[in-house]
């Protein structure tokens, strides 16, 4: 998708995608993309395993009842964002998800993200089981982070060089790692 709108919503499933050699398993966003009340589930890319949005066109809006499930990628098993993309999670779920960074969420290069009433679960990696921050902004609000696993740093949040951190009311529960955080 580039430079448009895509919405998606009311019960469409995305399943049992992969994006050979390419970026976003079920997705990629260089517009807007809108998904409501949705599910992509075992997708796998080399960025992205279930989305993947790049630049600052890129603004994707993941809300009630989307759910990201068993994708998989080296980076953003979930989503992968990065070079100013916005990505906002608001009543939706990320779970299962691997990758090698960012095992649900992954962000870097002044990309922002914005958490509220969700839950990012049961999510593994090397670095940032659950979510991994780079030189980006991160704002969590009434979410939750569970059960998510790294073998190196950051079980459920990995933040580094972060340009802004606002976590209101977000519990970390049960996430684990093998080094650090």
């Amino acid at each position: 998708l580039s430079s448009s709108q895509l919405l998606i919503g009311e019960q469409s499933d995305i399943l049992n995608c992969v994006a050979e050699d390419g970026n976003g398993g079920g997705i990629a966003v260089l517009g807007q993309a809108f998904i409501l009340h949705s599910q992509i589930e075992n997708c796998t890319a080399s960025l992205g395993g279930a989305i993947w949005a790049e630049g600052p066109e890129s603004n994707v809006t993941l809300g009630d009842g989307t759910t990201l499930n068993n994708c998989n990628s080296q980076m953003g098993g979930g989503v992968y964002a990065s070079l100013g993309a916005l990505l906002t999670l608001s009543g939706a779920e990320v779970s299962n998800c691997q990758a090698q960074l960012g095992g649900g969420i992954y962000a870097s290069l002044g990309s922002i993200v914005g958490l509220s009433s969700s839950e990012v679960t049961g999510c593994e990696s090397e670095t940032g089981g659950g979510i991994y921050i780079n030189n980006s902004t991160f704002i969590g609000e009434s979410s939750q982070v569970t059960d998510c696993i790294a073998s190196y740093a950051g079980g459920g949040l990995y933040v580094n060089n972060t340009l802004t951190v606002s976590i209101i009311d977000v519990s970390v529960t049960g996430c684990r790692s093998g080094y650090q955080g």
